[in-house]
């Protein structure tokens, strides 16, 4: 099956409601734990769980957003890809990499591991090239002529200029949303060309590339070791139940404190650092709100029944988080509103 025909494949209700099967569900830290650690070469965990709660909470306050995507880009995306994958005789591996550079000019991807640089250099360097290079430099990058540099230029300004009027009309307008944009179509062609039966499920796909080298445990297994015992246990002779239960609930507790104190020391020590919290999930809605469906403090505040000062410092945490910037929304906004003005 072409990529046109991927692309404008039809899908059933179930499909549509569909999820991906090893969506996460998030708790109140921006991590697994409540501790994390971005290694060298990898991203800040936290705030790549922030952005899963972001754009989970994109799909549930504003769905044309994903439909927009999946009816207005992804088609030509499809083309596109194919079309450069063609004529250059890329490998899945390649295309998968190529995919990435495709969003803008000013486009820096994340770092990579030194596995993935070794495995396909040609794609990488020319990948993690600069965002404007020579021409020369990256004709003779790629190994191929000047004809076919100009050629690729021209293809993927059109998907260039998709993608980022997509993601200015939504005022989502930043790299990162740009990269989960393509991973997931990069995600669901790859899924619809090994099986035809696959389709797009209106999600953004998890995006697990940036968890590299993240998890890594810190302490061994003694290290952690939790062992309580009771200086005295219970002399029903000496003691009445009640009182001996106080004592050892005391004493428990105290234990707990010092243990928890005694493991953060050591998990610090290590570089490890405690992750953001959440008080609630609707605080990433009420972003979406604000950002995409362009909704005042006091709507939301009235929607929610919730005082005004609260939503607007629930919404600011979540925004940094996140990484988006309300203060260049809002100015986008009133030049917006004077450029309107007759």
């Amino acid at each position: 099956m072409d990529n046109d025909a991927l692309a404008h494949k039809p899908h059933t209700k179930n499909e549509r409601q569909g999820r991906w099967p090893w969506a996460e569900v998030f708790d109140d830290h921006l991590a697994r734990g409540e501790y994390y650690k971005a290694e060298p070469g990898g991203v800040d965990v936290a705030r790549r769980d922030a952005r899963q709660r972001f754009l989970t909470a994109l799909k549930k306050a504003a769905p044309n957003v994903l439909q927009e995507l999946q009816d207005d880009v992804f088609p030509e995306f499809c083309r596109l890809r194919g079309e450069l994958a063609t004529e250059r005789c890329l490998t899945v591996e390649e295309m998968r990499l190529d995919d990435r550079d495709i969003v803008c000019e000013e486009y820096v991807p994340a770092p990579l591991g030194e596995k993935e640089r070794s495995r396909t250099k040609k794609a990488l360097d020319r990948l993690l090239n600069s965002a404007t290079p020579k021409e020369n430099q990256e004709v003779e990058l790629r190994g191929t002529t000047r004809e076919d540099w100009e050629r690729e230029k021209v293809l993927r300004s059109g998907i260039r200029k998709l993608l980022r009027s997509w993601g200015k009309k939504f005022g989502i307008d930043y790299d990162w949303v740009y990269d989960e944009a393509i991973f997931t179509m990069t995600t669901y062609a790859d899924r619809m060309m090994e099986d035809p039966d696959k389709r797009w499920t209106d999600e953004f796909a998890p995006h697990w590339g940036g968890r590299r080298n993240m998890w890594g445990v810190p302490l061994t297994a003694e290290d952690i070791e939790f062992r309580f015992e009771l200086k005295t246990g219970w002399e029903p002779t000496c003691e009445r139940w009640a009182d001996f239960r106080k004592r050892a609930l005391r004493e428990f507790l105290s234990f707990v404190k010092s243990y928890g104190r005694e493991i953060r020391r050591k998990v610090e020590a290590h570089g490890y650092v405690r992750a953001p919290t959440v008080r609630e999930p609707d605080h990433f809605v009420w972003l979406v709100e604000v950002v995409v469906l362009r909704r005042s403090w006091q709507q939301i505040a009235t929607k929610y029944d919730r005082d005004k000062s609260s939503v607007i410092e629930a919404v600011k945490r979540a925004a940094e988080l996140v990484d988006i910037s309300i203060s260049r929304l809002r100015a986008d906004r009133r030049q917006s509103s004077v450029l309107a003005k007759p």
